[in-house]
């Protein structure tokens, strides 16, 4: 049982990870998209929150496989 609660609590401590760059990402990329509406910048915002997305996703691999999220 020891296993699957170490599981629970990394799983967790890694989506907080995750979340933070990935919530950055998206109110930048809002704050690029609502001041004026376009496809170039609803392209543009997306493309930042990705971008956010995937540095939130090698942060927390980076932390898991060092010390761990928790």
């Amino acid at each position: 049982m020891k296993n699957f609660f170490e599981l629970i609590t990394e799983s967790i401590g890694w989506l907080q990870i995750v979340a933070s760059p990935f919530l950055i990402g998206i109110i930048i990329g809002a704050l690029i998209y609502f001041p004026n509406p376009s496809s170039i910048t609803l392209i543009l915002g997306i493309i930042v929150a990705i971008l956010g997305l995937f540095l939130g996703i090698m942060w927390a691999n980076k932390a898991l496989k060092g010390k761990g999220t928790i």
